[in-house]
């Protein structure tokens, strides 16, 4: 497996402006990457919270494999408990990159809060599920 820098190793990011306090936020998000399965898809494992902070990092690095070369992709959302309309974006995102290079990219694993917030954006419905496994 090979493991892409997603997070930040645990390390606490902080950030200041003039007008706010600073304030910090531990980025929980983890991505593991599983190359080429018997099936020829890449497959990237997430764990965690998509969300404003770490749902930037998550596209970048996608995104980034596929303008590498990455034709076949699965994504695991099945660790993930959280999903904001950022990390909505970043899905989009990755799926249009995806298409402009006419690769495949599926998703397994939606669940829970993350499977409802896309149910209510209407994005499940763009998105091609692993044959053989049911949403929960």
């Amino acid at each position: 497996m090979l493991f892409l820098p997603l997070f930040n190793g645990g390390l606490t990011e902080y950030s200041r402006t003039a007008t706010r306090l600073s304030y910090e936020k531990e980025i929980r998000m983890e991505m593991r990457l599983r190359e080429r399965g018997l099936d020829g898809f890449d497959t990237v494992y997430l764990k965690g919270d998509c969300d404003l902070y770490s749902a930037p990092r998550l596209r970048n690095a996608i995104v980034d494999r596929i303008v590498r070369g990455t034709r076949k992709l699965r994504i695991d959302l099945s660790e993930v408990y959280y999903l904001d309309s950022t990390g909505v974006g970043a899905i989009i995102q990755i799926l249009r990159a995806m298409k402009s290079v006419q690769g495949t990219l599926t998703f397994r694993g939606i669940r829970g809060a993350p499977k409802r917030v896309l149910e209510m954006s209407n994005v499940i419905s763009l998105l091609r599920i692993d044959s053989g496994e049911e949403i929960r």
